[in-house]
């Protein structure tokens, strides 16, 4: 009798157990499921979060990518006996047929340049063009070329434009966008650059980087550049270099340092001054008027200014001028130094400073314009300040900003 009453109890504790493991399990797993469903919820969210964000870096990816596929269709590898380097194309309709020309450096067909008895002449280089699909390059091929501008890389842009002896070769689409000639570009703008990377055996490289600096100067040459950070190597020399958003042309690589993110390019606005001096206008605004053929082939092909390096000085800056015996100051400056409008707001507009500077024959110049004087006067900081006495001679420089007061007594100097 005990016996069974031990076994009833055993079962009844046994009964209580269990429900309340029951009702354990149906509480938590009520509470699990609470909790699933507002994770969940938060999982949906985070997920149309993350589609979002997912979609919006593959469209950037996929315009990149654009723009990458973009600047391979333009981008060449121009060929010389003695090297290779880049090239940019550019279509044009001319007398019905389609046009190929293409930018590059001028050091990079330099070797082609001959000189006899006061005539120059140039030798023909060619061109090389990929065509890609999937990964997998799907023609290749040389096309002749001639030089038919030409700037020299030690006293003048070194710039070159070359012209494809065969017309109709591609279409018209495949040709740069070049950005607006007033366009100043802004300090960490995200660059690209496509090139021949090591010649031809990098045809067509893509690489990225930003613009570090506007308006670089160097000891010697006659012009300013700006400076990039795009990967280079030999070779890339004369490719274009563009905006990663949109792929629009920037400017020409021409030098680079043998530390790599120390690169140099003429800025495009550099290349327009250059481009109106030698009536090839046309080849970077598409909104010109194109000369016929036969206007083109005749031209000059490397037009000088009067070369006062050693020669006499052109006549809007003589500084022998009958507006003073004293003498005359150069004043070099540049529409995007920020130390040179500080200059022309606070100082050189003073009706002091103007009654001091006027007894001499004063010259505001453009610095990126008068590339030879800059290189004569070993320019290079802005803005800087040359004065010359009656003779030509340097009596005197100040570089950098200089308050009025400062500059009134510099000058007062001058005259002892």
């Amino acid at each position: 009798m005990r016996a069974k009453s031990y076994f009833l109890a055993a079962r009844c504790g046994w009964v209580a157990a269990m429900t309340l493991v029951v009702c354990f399990l149906v509480t938590e797993t009520k509470y699990n499921r609470d909790i699933f469903n507002n994770a969940a919820a938060r999982l949906n969210i985070a997920e149309r979060d993350i589609h979002y964000i997912e979609t919006d870096d593959s469209a950037m990816q996929y315009d990149n990518c654009e723009v990458s596929r973009k600047l391979q269709e333009i981008a060449v590898t121009v060929k010389t006996p003695r090297g290779t380097g880049s090239g940019t194309m550019v279509q044009r309709m001319i007398d019905g047929r389609v046009r190929t020309f293409v930018w590059t450096a001028a050091h990079v067909v330099a070797s082609l340049r001959s000189e006899e008895d006061g005539v120059v002449t140039f030798g023909e280089p060619t061109i090389l063009v990929e065509t890609w699909f999937a990964g997998e390059m799907t023609e290749s091929k040389e096309y002749a070329c001639k030089v038919i501008r030409y700037s020299d890389a030690d006293n003048g842009h070194d710039l070159a434009l070359l012209a494809v002896k065969e017309p109709n070769v591609f279409p018209l689409s495949r040709s740069a966008d070049f950005m607006r000639e007033d366009w100043i570009p802004e300090i960490s703008v995200e660059l690209c650059h496509c090139g021949s990377l090591l010649g031809e055996v990098g045809t067509n490289s893509y690489t990225t980087g930003v613009l570090s600096k506007v308006g670089r100067m160097l000891e010697g040459l006659p012009y300013a550049f700006d400076q990039i950070t795009v990967v280079t190597f030999p070779g890339s020399s004369g490719g274009g270099v563009h905006l990663r958003k949109d792929g629009r042309y920037v400017g020409m690589l021409v030098r680079g340092h043998r530390t790599q993110g120390f690169n140099l390019m003429v800025p495009v606005r550099a290349m327009y001054e250059w481009a109106r001096e030698v009536d090839c206008l046309w080849a970077l605004d598409d909104s010109q008027n194109v000369p016929s053929l036969y206007e083109i082939n005749t031209a000059p092909v490397e037009v000088t200014r009067s070369m006062y390096m050693d020669g006499p000085m052109p006549k809007v800056i003589a500084y022998r001028s009958e507006q003073s015996t004293k003498g005359a100051i150069f004043y070099f400056g540049a529409p995007w130094c920020g130390a040179c409008k500080r200059m022309q707001s606070e100082v050189l507009s003073r009706p002091e400073v103007k009654a001091a500077l006027g007894e001499y024959a004063f010259y505001n110049l453009n610095a990126d314009l008068e590339k030879i004087l800059v290189a004569k006067y070993g320019v290079q900081m802005l803005p800087t300040m040359v004065v010359l006495d009656a003779n030509g001679i340097e009596i005197g420089r100040q570089i950098g900003f200089v308050p009025a007061k400062q500059l009134l007594k510099w000058l007062a100097t001058l005259d002892e």
